[in-house]
């Protein structure tokens, strides 16, 4: 199973030498842990860990501040008795609420320590920790390395390095997760580097050390969730002063190509991709739909096998999440009709619908909170790696209602009952409208009795 990533990129810092190691990644802690109650991990979960090993903390400020991090070798009765690290500084301070994890390199007594006593982090009032991770070096090394940028930047506080030329996108656009963009400093001041998309959307930041001599930023590429940003291009910028000599992209054989798909709160949404057969039957939590046939107010899905093949439209079912889907693989599927069309890699407008050619969005209607396909009275723009319904005939239901969804085989039955806020399945003799709601003498209108729909005309 491809498991659920909530971040998009991790830091590893501190690397030296000529290849950049990957990381294994292994969780610590999850949870939610609100305000100034501590977390403490025991000293067994470190019992492999060395110097040049990431600790990485997942969390979120309503306002900035600190955490308290360190270990304890004393009595359990003093909660602010900490001992800093030697690598981790005791209070990292975070002035943007919007900072959403830290990472920091551990050192050969930080190692000693934390086998010895294990780690333990507190937060504020205004703190929520989620995750405390452990990335530990692998001894796997770059199987190549393209230059991005050679050459001397200096950035002060303000200063920048934008690479989102031509030639820096067409190396990008190789990109693959495992892969690691290195970035080549020299006479640093104590400071911050910080990465962002070519929209100048931060992704993630790393502390510096104050030294001249040269040092490395490498920041590992962990899931497909910002690929597409970084292919389009990447900005650097410094909290301090800093010189940067080279910025490269390591490639390891490890390394995989890969996608994100999103799934709502309504657990199913549409997807297409343009230039990739995304292998959907790698991620045993989701599972791909086309639109085999159409009717008067249903759309008949058929289940995908394999792959999803490029420029194809599908529907997603799945829980609620964000989930990275290796592409490529076996399993091509034979499609011979499917009426959902791709907006493949960028946004398109969608036609409104005319006499021959019906266009249909899949949404939520505001009031009813009825999700399934809507026709188009009006031109529409529809997001990149999304999908919408073609018909060459009208197939609104007469009540003006969503295009249900009915799935072909009966793979997943419980859906179709989405588009009715899931009201109803009981076989209790009982009626009641789409609303759940008991009906003792049913008008005109849709129904439901014993777990199945009718309609009184």
């Amino acid at each position: 199973m491809i498991k659920k990533f909530t971040l998009l990129l991790v830091i590893l810092l501190g690397i030296t030498g000529v290849n950049a190691k990957t990381a294994q990644k292994s969780l610590l802690w999850e949870g939610s842990n609100v305000g100034d109650s501590e977390i403490f991990i025991e000293k067994e979960e470190f019992s492999s860990v060395e110097s040049g090993d990431i600790i990485c903390i997942f969390f979120t400020f309503s306002t900035g501040n600190s955490l308290h991090v360190g270990y304890r070798t004393g009595s359990e009765a003093q909660t602010w008795d900490y001992t800093a690290f030697n690598g981790i500084p005791e209070w990292p301070n975070f002035s943007n609420n919007n900072t959403q994890y830290a990472e920091y390199a551990i050192n050969a007594t930080d190692a000693a320590n934390l086998k010895d006593y294990g780690l333990r982090i507190k937060g504020f009032a205004s703190s929520i920790i989620t995750k405390v991770s452990l990335l530990e070096n692998s001894s796997e090394t770059a199987t190549s390395t393209s230059s991005i940028f050679s050459g001397s930047k200096t950035l002060g506080e303000w200063g920048n390095l934008e690479l989102k030329g031509v030639s820096e996108k067409a190396i990008l656009a190789n990109s693959k997760i495992g892969d690691v963009i290195r970035v080549t400093i020299n006479n640093a001041s104590s400071t911050s580097i910080t990465l962002k998309n070519s929209d100048w959307t931060e992704i993630v930041a790393a502390n510096v050390e104050g030294k001249t001599e040269d040092q490395y930023v490498n920041f590992q590429i962990m899931t497909a969730g910002h690929l597409d940003q970084i292919r389009n291009g990447i900005i650097l910028t410094a909290g301090g002063s800093l010189t940067i000599t080279a910025v490269d992209l390591l490639t390891y054989e490890s390394s995989y190509d890969a996608v994100s798909i999103t799934v709502g709160s309504d657990g199913v949404a549409t997807y297409s991709n343009g230039g990739k057969n995304v292998q959907i039957s790698a991620c045993d939590a989701l599972k791909a739909y086309y639109a085999s046939a159409v009717a008067k107010g249903t759309v008949t899905l058929t289940e995908l096998t394999g792959c999803i093949p490029a420029s194809t439209g599908v529907m997603i079912y799945g829980a609620e999440g964000t989930y990275t889907v290796p592409v490529g693989g076996e399993g091509w599927p034979s499609i011979t009709t499917n009426y959902l069309k791709a907006t493949d890699d960028y946004s398109a407008e969608v036609a409104a619908s005319t006499g021959s050619t019906f266009h249909y969005i899949f949404a939520k209607d505001n009031e009813s909170s009825e999700i399934g396909f809507y026709k188009l009275t009006a031109a529409h723009t529809l997001a990149a790696h999304k999908a919408y319904l073609e018909t060459a005939t009208d197939i609104t239901p007469t009540l003006a209602r969503a295009i249900r969804l009915v799935f072909d085989g009966g793979n997943i039955t419980d859906i179709n009952t989405i588009t009715e806020k899931k009201a109803v399945t009981k076989n209790d003799g009982i009626t009641y409208n789409l609303n759940g709601q008991v009906v003792t003498n049913p008008s005109k209108g849709i129904y439901i009795k014993n777990g199945k729909k009718f309609v009184i005309e």
